[in-house]
């Protein structure tokens, strides 16, 4: 800190006297450039982030299960919406509740620097299959009713699980597999 105080006051002052320095004399084109882009009050320092390392597997395994955890909890809830046959409204919004949840996820997976094992897999979780899932859950949200989201869900190709690149992850951070207790 008093460092980065003293180089702001030494650039300060330098400045203030190379302007004290021209006054009477001709100033060159190359002069009245540097006058034009001087700045007029001293430069602050903004800090700048250490460079993000990569999580160890550790790491990436507590970071995974945490980010996944809502998540999971968002679907868990609609299953037990499917198999109790909830109001067709709270299935609604069960559903768009886990949209926001597969979002949520992504963002935070996109804010990771992962082992190198895992990036490939999360980055292609984040392009093809959430996107999926969450064109599906709107779709069946939008249904209207039981049997029509039972249809949108049995039919659409984005309804398809597709979790080789959760199975994978899953793998390589030594997890359960998706779907078990």
């Amino acid at each position: 800190m008093i460092r980065l105080t003293a180089a702001t006051l030494a650039a300060g002052t330098i400045a203030l006297c190379a302007g004290c320095s021209a006054a009477g004399q001709a100033t060159t084109p190359a002069a009245a450039d540097r006058a034009a882009t001087a700045p007029s009050a001293p430069a602050r320092a903004t800090p700048t982030p250490p460079p993000a390392r990569r999580l160890t597997r550790a790491q990436a395994r507590a970071a995974y299960v945490k980010i996944s955890r809502p998540f999971n909890a968002a679907v868990a809830t609609v299953n037990r919406d499917v198999g109790d046959s909830a109001p067709w409204d709270q299935f609604r919004s069960d559903t768009l509740a886990v949209v926001r949840a597969d979002r949520a996820w992504a963002s935070q997976v996109s804010a990771i620097l992962w082992p190198a094992r895992v990036q490939r897999y999360v980055n292609a979780a984040v392009r093809t299959d959430v996107p999926a899932e969450i064109r599906c859950d709107r779709a069946m949200a939008a249904a209207g009713s039981w049997p029509t989201a039972t249809s949108v869900f049995n039919t659409r190709p984005d309804c398809k699980d597709n979790t080789a690149d959760e199975e994978k992850i899953r793998e390589i951070l030594n997890l359960p597999a998706v779907g078990a207790p």
